[in-house]
Protein backbone atom coordinates (compact mmCIF):
# COMPACT_ATOMS: atom_id res chain seq x y z
CA UNK A 1 0.00 0.00 0.00
CA UNK A 2 1.51 3.31 -1.01
CA UNK A 3 1.98 6.25 1.28
CA UNK A 4 -0.73 8.88 1.46
CA UNK A 5 -0.99 12.45 2.66
CA UNK A 6 -4.08 11.86 4.77
CA UNK A 7 -4.52 14.03 7.84
CA UNK A 8 -5.88 12.76 11.12
CA UNK A 9 -5.83 13.58 14.81
CA UNK A 10 -5.38 10.60 17.16
CA UNK A 11 -6.65 11.01 20.73
CA UNK A 12 -5.50 8.82 23.62
CA UNK A 13 -5.19 8.70 27.38
CA UNK A 14 -7.99 10.27 29.39
CA UNK A 15 -8.89 10.50 33.09
CA UNK A 16 -10.56 7.08 33.28
CA UNK A 17 -9.13 3.87 34.77
CA UNK A 18 -8.20 2.48 31.34
CA UNK A 19 -5.73 5.31 30.70
CA UNK A 20 -2.69 3.04 30.39
CA UNK A 21 -4.51 0.62 28.05
CA UNK A 22 -5.16 3.55 25.72
CA UNK A 23 -1.45 4.34 25.56
CA UNK A 24 -0.84 0.84 24.22
CA UNK A 25 -3.43 1.27 21.46
CA UNK A 26 -2.03 4.69 20.57
CA UNK A 27 1.49 3.33 20.21
CA UNK A 28 0.48 0.78 17.58
CA UNK A 29 -1.78 3.15 15.66
CA UNK A 30 0.71 6.03 15.60
CA UNK A 31 3.49 3.70 14.43
CA UNK A 32 1.33 2.27 11.63
CA UNK A 33 0.15 5.69 10.47
CA UNK A 34 3.78 6.82 10.36
CA UNK A 35 4.61 3.89 8.08
CA UNK A 36 1.62 4.81 5.90
CA UNK A 37 2.89 8.38 5.67
CA UNK A 38 -0.15 10.08 7.16
CA UNK A 39 -0.02 13.58 8.60
CA UNK A 40 -0.92 12.90 12.25
CA UNK A 41 -1.67 15.20 15.15
CA UNK A 42 -1.09 13.28 18.39
CA UNK A 43 -3.38 14.44 21.20
CA UNK A 44 -2.87 13.03 24.68
CA UNK A 45 -5.23 13.56 27.60
CA UNK A 46 -3.84 13.27 31.10
CA UNK A 47 -5.44 11.69 34.13
CA UNK A 48 -5.68 15.18 35.62
CA UNK A 49 -7.63 16.54 32.63
CA UNK A 50 -4.73 18.32 30.92
CA UNK A 51 -4.48 18.01 27.15
CA UNK A 52 -1.20 17.68 25.23
CA UNK A 53 -0.76 18.06 21.49
CA UNK A 54 2.27 17.27 19.38
CA UNK A 55 4.60 14.33 18.73
CA UNK A 56 5.85 14.17 22.34
CA UNK A 57 2.39 13.70 23.84
CA UNK A 58 2.40 9.94 24.22
CA UNK A 59 5.93 9.86 25.63
CA UNK A 60 4.92 12.42 28.22
CA UNK A 61 1.85 10.44 29.28
CA UNK A 62 3.90 7.25 29.58
CA UNK A 63 6.25 9.12 31.89
CA UNK A 64 3.28 10.09 34.06
CA UNK A 65 1.55 6.67 33.86
CA UNK A 66 1.36 3.97 36.50
CA UNK A 67 4.05 1.48 35.37
CA UNK A 68 2.13 -1.36 37.04
CA UNK A 69 -0.81 -0.77 34.69
CA UNK A 70 1.01 -0.30 31.41
CA UNK A 71 0.23 -3.14 28.97
CA UNK A 72 2.94 -5.64 28.19
CA UNK A 73 5.37 -4.20 25.66
CA UNK A 74 4.67 -0.55 26.49
CA UNK A 75 7.93 0.62 27.98
CA UNK A 76 8.03 3.41 30.54
CA UNK A 77 9.49 6.58 29.04
CA UNK A 78 11.65 9.28 30.55
CA UNK A 79 11.45 11.66 27.59
CA UNK A 80 10.28 15.13 28.67
CA UNK A 81 7.61 17.04 26.80
CA UNK A 82 10.02 19.68 25.56
CA UNK A 83 9.21 21.86 22.55
CA UNK A 84 7.44 18.98 20.80
CA UNK A 85 4.39 19.21 23.07
CA UNK A 86 1.86 21.97 23.71
CA UNK A 87 0.00 21.79 27.02
CA UNK A 88 -3.55 22.93 27.76
CA UNK A 89 -4.94 22.89 31.32
CA UNK A 90 -8.37 21.79 30.03
CA UNK A 91 -9.97 20.83 26.69
CA UNK A 92 -8.31 23.11 24.14
CA UNK A 93 -10.01 25.51 21.73
CA UNK A 94 -10.98 24.28 18.28
CA UNK A 95 -7.90 26.02 16.93
CA UNK A 96 -5.74 23.30 18.51
CA UNK A 97 -7.02 21.01 15.75
CA UNK A 98 -6.41 23.54 12.98
CA UNK A 99 -5.98 21.71 9.69
CA UNK A 100 -7.29 18.42 11.08
CA UNK A 101 -10.96 17.60 10.56
CA UNK A 102 -10.95 13.84 11.24
CA UNK A 103 -10.34 12.28 14.67
CA UNK A 104 -9.68 8.70 15.76
CA UNK A 105 -10.43 8.42 19.49
CA UNK A 106 -8.51 5.67 21.29
CA UNK A 107 -9.54 6.64 24.83
CA UNK A 108 -10.90 3.41 26.28
CA UNK A 109 -13.48 3.23 29.03
CA UNK A 110 -15.18 5.95 31.05
CA UNK A 111 -15.13 9.43 29.54
CA UNK A 112 -13.49 8.26 26.31
CA UNK A 113 -15.83 5.47 25.21
CA UNK A 114 -19.11 6.50 26.85
CA UNK A 115 -20.17 9.27 24.47
CA UNK A 116 -18.68 12.14 26.47
CA UNK A 117 -15.62 12.60 24.28
CA UNK A 118 -17.65 12.03 21.13
CA UNK A 119 -19.98 14.86 22.17
CA UNK A 120 -17.08 17.21 22.84
CA UNK A 121 -15.54 16.48 19.45
CA UNK A 122 -18.92 17.03 17.80
CA UNK A 123 -19.08 20.54 19.28
CA UNK A 124 -15.75 21.22 17.54
CA UNK A 125 -17.33 20.17 14.25
CA UNK A 126 -14.87 17.30 13.86
CA UNK A 127 -15.57 13.99 12.13
CA UNK A 128 -15.12 11.07 14.52
CA UNK A 129 -14.06 7.61 13.34
CA UNK A 130 -16.34 5.14 15.08
CA UNK A 131 -19.59 5.18 17.01
CA UNK A 132 -21.36 8.44 17.76
CA UNK A 133 -22.65 9.89 21.02
CA UNK A 134 -25.80 7.80 21.39
CA UNK A 135 -24.44 4.37 20.46
CA UNK A 136 -21.28 4.97 22.52
CA UNK A 137 -23.33 5.85 25.60
CA UNK A 138 -25.72 2.91 25.14
CA UNK A 139 -22.99 0.32 24.59
CA UNK A 140 -20.95 1.54 27.55
CA UNK A 141 -23.92 1.15 29.90
CA UNK A 142 -24.24 -2.62 30.27
CA UNK A 143 -27.74 -2.46 31.76
CA UNK A 144 -29.02 -0.29 28.90
CA UNK A 145 -27.28 -2.55 26.38
CA UNK A 146 -29.13 -5.56 27.77
CA UNK A 147 -32.45 -3.69 27.64
CA UNK A 148 -31.98 -2.61 24.01
CA UNK A 149 -30.84 -6.05 22.86
CA UNK A 150 -33.62 -7.83 24.76
CA UNK A 151 -36.20 -5.53 23.17
CA UNK A 152 -34.74 -6.47 19.78
CA UNK A 153 -35.10 -10.17 20.55
CA UNK A 154 -31.36 -10.74 20.91
CA UNK A 155 -30.33 -13.12 23.74
CA UNK A 156 -28.11 -11.67 26.47
CA UNK A 157 -26.51 -12.85 29.69
CA UNK A 158 -29.04 -12.45 32.56
CA UNK A 159 -28.20 -9.64 34.96
CA UNK A 160 -29.68 -7.40 37.64
CA UNK A 161 -28.64 -3.82 38.43
CA UNK A 162 -27.90 -2.84 42.04
CA UNK A 163 -27.97 0.91 42.59
CA UNK A 164 -25.75 2.54 45.17
CA UNK A 165 -28.64 4.25 46.98
CA UNK A 166 -30.64 1.05 47.46
CA UNK A 167 -27.56 -0.89 48.52
CA UNK A 168 -26.49 1.75 51.01
CA UNK A 169 -29.94 2.22 52.54
CA UNK A 170 -30.88 -1.45 52.95
CA UNK A 171 -28.30 -3.99 51.77
CA UNK A 172 -30.13 -6.94 53.37
CA UNK A 173 -33.41 -6.27 51.58
CA UNK A 174 -31.58 -5.52 48.34
CA UNK A 175 -29.76 -8.82 48.71
CA UNK A 176 -33.03 -10.73 49.22
CA UNK A 177 -34.58 -9.12 46.14
CA UNK A 178 -31.43 -9.85 44.18
CA UNK A 179 -31.46 -13.52 45.15
CA UNK A 180 -35.04 -13.85 43.88
CA UNK A 181 -34.20 -12.22 40.57
CA UNK A 182 -30.84 -13.75 39.71
CA UNK A 183 -30.78 -17.10 41.52
CA UNK A 184 -28.53 -18.71 44.08
CA UNK A 185 -25.23 -18.21 42.28
CA UNK A 186 -22.49 -18.34 41.30
CA UNK A 187 -22.34 -14.84 39.81
CA UNK A 188 -20.18 -12.26 38.12
CA UNK A 189 -20.34 -8.82 39.72
CA UNK A 190 -19.08 -5.85 37.74
CA UNK A 191 -19.43 -2.06 37.47
CA UNK A 192 -22.27 -1.23 35.11
CA UNK A 193 -20.11 1.28 33.24
CA UNK A 194 -16.50 0.20 33.03
CA UNK A 195 -14.22 -2.03 30.99
CA UNK A 196 -10.99 -4.05 30.94
CA UNK A 197 -12.30 -6.25 33.78
CA UNK A 198 -11.78 -3.40 36.25
CA UNK A 199 -13.85 -3.92 39.41
CA UNK A 200 -15.10 -7.35 38.28
CA UNK A 201 -15.38 -10.20 40.78
CA UNK A 202 -16.31 -13.85 40.33
CA UNK A 203 -18.50 -14.86 43.30
CA UNK A 204 -19.37 -18.41 44.30
CA UNK A 205 -20.81 -17.93 47.80
CA UNK A 206 -23.60 -15.59 48.87
CA UNK A 207 -21.46 -14.51 51.81
CA UNK A 208 -18.95 -12.98 49.38
CA UNK A 209 -21.54 -11.06 47.38
CA UNK A 210 -21.60 -7.86 49.50
CA UNK A 211 -17.84 -7.33 49.16
CA UNK A 212 -18.06 -7.85 45.40
CA UNK A 213 -20.92 -5.34 45.10
CA UNK A 214 -18.95 -2.83 47.19
CA UNK A 215 -15.96 -3.26 44.86
CA UNK A 216 -18.12 -2.68 41.77
CA UNK A 217 -19.72 0.40 43.34
CA UNK A 218 -16.25 1.82 43.89
CA UNK A 219 -16.07 2.28 40.10
CA UNK A 220 -19.66 3.18 39.25
CA UNK A 221 -22.96 4.12 40.88
CA UNK A 222 -24.53 0.90 39.61
CA UNK A 223 -23.27 -2.66 40.10
CA UNK A 224 -24.38 -5.37 37.71
CA UNK A 225 -24.84 -8.86 39.15
CA UNK A 226 -24.92 -11.44 36.38
CA UNK A 227 -25.77 -15.10 36.51
CA UNK A 228 -22.60 -17.11 35.92
CA UNK A 229 -22.89 -18.84 32.55
CA UNK A 230 -20.44 -21.69 31.93
CA UNK A 231 -19.10 -20.58 28.58
CA UNK A 232 -16.49 -20.18 25.93
CA UNK A 233 -15.96 -16.54 24.92
CA UNK A 234 -16.19 -15.77 21.21
CA UNK A 235 -15.18 -12.37 19.83
CA UNK A 236 -16.21 -10.92 16.47
CA UNK A 237 -15.24 -7.73 14.68
CA UNK A 238 -17.72 -5.64 12.70
CA UNK A 239 -16.71 -2.90 10.26
CA UNK A 240 -18.98 -0.85 8.02
CA UNK A 241 -21.98 1.45 7.80
CA UNK A 242 -25.60 0.91 6.89
CA UNK A 243 -26.20 -2.49 5.36
CA UNK A 244 -22.64 -2.80 4.05
CA UNK A 245 -21.07 -4.57 7.01
CA UNK A 246 -18.01 -6.78 7.11
CA UNK A 247 -18.32 -9.28 9.97
CA UNK A 248 -15.36 -11.43 10.90
CA UNK A 249 -15.49 -15.09 11.82
CA UNK A 250 -15.18 -15.50 15.59
CA UNK A 251 -12.01 -16.03 17.55
CA UNK A 252 -12.06 -17.60 20.99
CA UNK A 253 -10.38 -15.87 23.92
CA UNK A 254 -8.14 -18.49 25.49
CA UNK A 255 -6.95 -17.55 28.97
CA UNK A 256 -4.52 -19.14 31.38
CA UNK A 257 -6.62 -18.79 34.53
CA UNK A 258 -10.28 -19.30 35.39
CA UNK A 259 -10.98 -15.56 35.51
CA UNK A 260 -9.75 -13.03 32.97
CA UNK A 261 -8.70 -9.99 35.01
CA UNK A 262 -6.85 -6.79 34.07
CA UNK A 263 -3.42 -8.30 34.76
CA UNK A 264 -3.94 -11.31 32.54
CA UNK A 265 -5.52 -9.22 29.78
CA UNK A 266 -2.73 -6.69 29.49
CA UNK A 267 0.33 -7.76 31.48
CA UNK A 268 0.32 -11.54 31.67
CA UNK A 269 1.12 -12.17 28.01
CA UNK A 270 -0.72 -15.52 28.03
CA UNK A 271 -4.09 -14.46 26.61
CA UNK A 272 -4.48 -15.58 23.02
CA UNK A 273 -7.18 -15.60 20.36
CA UNK A 274 -7.67 -18.79 18.37
CA UNK A 275 -10.27 -20.11 15.94
CA UNK A 276 -12.80 -21.92 18.18
CA UNK A 277 -11.94 -25.62 18.09
CA UNK A 278 -14.80 -28.05 17.54
CA UNK A 279 -17.34 -25.34 16.71
CA UNK A 280 -19.40 -26.19 13.65
CA UNK A 281 -20.23 -23.90 10.72
CA UNK A 282 -23.82 -23.41 11.90
CA UNK A 283 -22.57 -21.95 15.21
CA UNK A 284 -20.08 -19.75 13.35
CA UNK A 285 -22.84 -18.41 11.11
CA UNK A 286 -25.17 -17.86 14.07
CA UNK A 287 -22.41 -15.94 15.87
CA UNK A 288 -21.89 -13.69 12.85
CA UNK A 289 -25.63 -13.13 12.59
CA UNK A 290 -25.89 -12.15 16.27
CA UNK A 291 -22.92 -9.79 15.95
CA UNK A 292 -24.60 -8.09 12.99
CA UNK A 293 -27.94 -7.81 14.78
CA UNK A 294 -26.35 -6.40 17.94
CA UNK A 295 -24.29 -3.86 15.97
CA UNK A 296 -27.40 -2.64 14.17
CA UNK A 297 -29.75 -2.68 17.18
CA UNK A 298 -27.34 -0.56 19.22
CA UNK A 299 -26.86 1.97 16.41
CA UNK A 300 -23.13 1.30 16.05
CA UNK A 301 -21.16 2.92 13.25
CA UNK A 302 -17.91 2.20 11.40
CA UNK A 303 -16.47 -0.39 13.82
CA UNK A 304 -17.01 -2.31 17.03
CA UNK A 305 -16.14 -5.63 18.65
CA UNK A 306 -18.99 -7.90 19.74
CA UNK A 307 -18.30 -10.42 22.52
CA UNK A 308 -20.47 -13.53 22.78
CA UNK A 309 -20.78 -16.38 25.26
CA UNK A 310 -21.14 -19.90 23.89
CA UNK A 311 -23.04 -21.62 26.70
CA UNK A 312 -21.30 -24.96 27.25
CA UNK A 313 -24.45 -26.45 28.79
CA UNK A 314 -26.69 -26.25 25.74
CA UNK A 315 -24.64 -24.67 22.94
CA UNK A 316 -26.68 -21.46 22.84
CA UNK A 317 -25.11 -18.08 22.07
CA UNK A 318 -25.57 -14.96 24.19
CA UNK A 319 -24.34 -11.41 23.63
CA UNK A 320 -22.14 -10.40 26.55
CA UNK A 321 -21.10 -6.88 25.51
CA UNK A 322 -20.25 -4.61 22.60
CA UNK A 323 -17.01 -2.60 22.65
CA UNK A 324 -17.13 0.60 20.61
CA UNK A 325 -13.41 1.35 21.07
CA UNK A 326 -11.78 -2.06 21.42
CA UNK A 327 -8.06 -2.45 21.94
CA UNK A 328 -6.33 -1.22 18.79
CA UNK A 329 -2.83 -2.62 18.90
CA UNK A 330 -1.65 -4.60 15.91
CA UNK A 331 -1.83 -7.72 18.13
CA UNK A 332 -5.22 -6.97 19.70
CA UNK A 333 -8.26 -9.18 19.27
CA UNK A 334 -9.93 -6.65 16.98
CA UNK A 335 -6.94 -6.42 14.64
CA UNK A 336 -6.67 -10.21 14.50
CA UNK A 337 -10.39 -10.54 13.85
CA UNK A 338 -10.39 -8.14 10.92
CA UNK A 339 -7.18 -9.61 9.48
CA UNK A 340 -9.26 -12.75 8.87
CA UNK A 341 -11.45 -10.72 6.50
CA UNK A 342 -8.50 -9.50 4.43
CA UNK A 343 -7.88 -6.29 6.39
CA UNK A 344 -4.41 -6.34 7.94
CA UNK A 345 -3.74 -3.50 10.38
CA UNK A 346 -2.74 -0.83 7.88
CA UNK A 347 -5.61 -1.65 5.52
CA UNK A 348 -7.99 -1.67 8.50
CA UNK A 349 -7.04 1.89 9.43
CA UNK A 350 -7.38 2.96 5.80
CA UNK A 351 -10.86 1.39 5.66
CA UNK A 352 -12.04 3.07 8.87
CA UNK A 353 -10.87 6.40 7.49
CA UNK A 354 -12.65 5.87 4.17
CA UNK A 355 -15.91 4.76 5.78
CA UNK A 356 -16.00 7.87 7.95
CA UNK A 357 -15.30 10.20 5.07
CA UNK A 358 -18.03 8.58 2.98
CA UNK A 359 -20.63 8.51 5.78
CA UNK A 360 -20.34 12.12 6.97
Amino acid sequence: MGKSSRKIAVLFGGPGPEHEVSLGSAGSVLAELDVLGWDVLAVGIGKDGRWFTGPGSRDLLITLADPEKLPLGVAASTEPAGPRTTTYPEPPPRSAFEGYDLVLPLCHGRWGEDGTLQGLLATYGLKVIGCGVTSSAVCFDKQVTKAVLTAAGIPVTPGVAVRRRAWTQDPEETGRVLAKQIGAGPWFVKPNRSGSSIGVTAVERAADLPAAIDEALHWDDVALVEEFVPHRELLLGVVGTGEALTVSPPLEAIQAGEFLDYTEKYRGGQLRFDPPAGVGPEVIERARQLATEAFEALGCEVFARVDLFLDTRDGSLLVNEVNTIPGMTAQSAFAQLMAQTGLPFGALLETLHQLTEEAQ
